[in-house]
C-alpha cells in the first residue's frame, strides 16, 4: 500500500539486534527497500551527556544540512551509499543505504508525520 510506506514501495523488515551499552543501548534494524538492504541505527542515552561521540565515513566535499520537526539531520555519501545522521535529545539516529538524498529526506519526513 503506497499510503503505508508513504510512497517509497514495498519496505521489509529483515533483522533486528539490540545491544546494551553503558548508559543506554544501541538497536540496529536492517530493511529491504527494492532488492536492496538499508540499515536504520539508533542509540537511546540516558542523558544527552552519555551520548558517544561517533564518526561518519563521507565522499569528499559538503554534508548537506536538511531540517525536519527542528531538527537538523545531515546527509553525505559515503562511497556509492548515503547516509542521514541525527540527534534528538539523548538519541542519535542513522539511515544508512543505497538510497538517494531524496529517499532520504522523505524517510526523514515519515518519522515525524
Amino acid at each position: 500500500d503506497p499510503e503505508m510506506s508513504r510512497g517509497l514501495g514495498d519496505v521489509y523488515k529483515r533483522q533486528v539486534e539490540r545491544h546494551t551499552v553503558e548508559n543506554g543501548y544501541y538497536c540496529v534494524v536492517v530493511f529491504s527497500l527494492n532488492g536492496e538492504e538499508f540499515t536504520l541505527c539508533v542509540g537511546i542515552y540516558d542523558t544527552v551527556e552519555d551520548l558517544p561521540t561517533r564518526q561518519y565515513e563521507k565522499n569528499k566535499g559538503p554534508v548537506e544540512e536538511y531540517y525536519a520537526n527542528h531538527i537538523s539531520h545531515y546527509i553525505m555519501g559515503n562511497m556509492e551509499r548515503n547516509t542521514a545522521v541525527w540527534r534528538n535529545g539523548p538519541t542519535e539516529c542513522s539511515l544508512h543505504g543505497f538510497l538517494s538524498p531524496d529517499t532520504l529526506k522523505r524517510m526523514i519526513d515519515s518519522i515525524y508525520e
